[in-house]
């Protein structure tokens, strides 16, 4: 007997099947491969978002807090410049006010004629005793101090006021040494002193006066102001 018959070869299909389940398992091995490789790319990947997320969220964030503080700086910065410019409009119409009522109250009192006749009484006395004895000097008054208008109004009136005694007062000082009074062109409240020799007046208008007393008391005011309106 041969050896062939003593041991037969194993049949096909046990080789086919062996093939098989060693191709099964090794795709089985390559699919969990793959699988696995997939995952860990898909989570890396994941990890990569996640991270460039945070990243841009924090920048946003970042963004946002500097846009914030920049409004506030901005805000701040507005307020300020218009509380300084609040104060400073209102110092300058506490200004205006206190130089309106200035020149009001100034305008008032060079019209009162006891004012009017104790100003030229003073005023030219005390320049005479600085002039040249030979030196002129003419007071300029206002023309409703010789009381023409009102005589034509009121003839009678006028007689019996203040007024008329004021222009006799007037007329007796003309005849001091030098002295005269003069009708002005205007009625200007106030009066000026007119030395002919050296062609210098001396103006004691009311507009002058209130620029004299302004300019004594406006720095005065001012630190009055600063020191209320803050």
């Amino acid at each position: 007997m041969s050896n062939d018959q003593k041991h037969p070869a194993p049949p096909v299909s046990h080789g086919v099947e062996r093939l098989i389940e060693r191709l099964r398992d090794e795709g089985v091995a390559e699919g969990r491969a793959g699988a696995r490789k997939i995952i860990e790319e898909a989570e890396a990947r994941a990890h990569w978002l996640l991270q460039q997320a945070e990243e841009e969220a924090e920048l946003i964030r970042r963004s946002a807090v500097e846009a914030a503080e920049r409004e506030r700086r901005s805000c701040d910065q507005a307020l300020r410049v218009a509380s300084r410019d609040a104060v400073l409009s209102l110092k300058a119409r506490l200004s205006q006010v206190f130089n309106r009522e200035l020149d009001r109250r100034i305008e008032s009192q060079m019209q009162s004629e006891t004012l009017l006749r104790e100003l030229i009484l003073a005023i030219a006395g005390r320049t005479r005793d600085y002039c040249e004895s030979a030196e002129r000097l003419e007071v300029l008054l206002p023309r409703h101090v010789f009381g023409l208008e009102d005589v034509r109004r009121d003839p009678e009136s006028v007689a019996r006021g203040e007024l008329t005694a004021l222009v006799r007062e007037l007329i007796g000082e003309s005849l001091r040494d030098g002295v005269s009074f003069v009708q002005s062109d205007d009625d200007t409240p106030g009066l000026r002193i007119h030395l002919n020799e050296r062609g210098v007046t001396i103006d004691l208008t009311d507009k002058s006066v209130a620029e004299l007393l302004k300019a004594h008391l406006q720095p005065r005011f001012s630190a009055l102001m600063d020191g209320i309106v803050k």
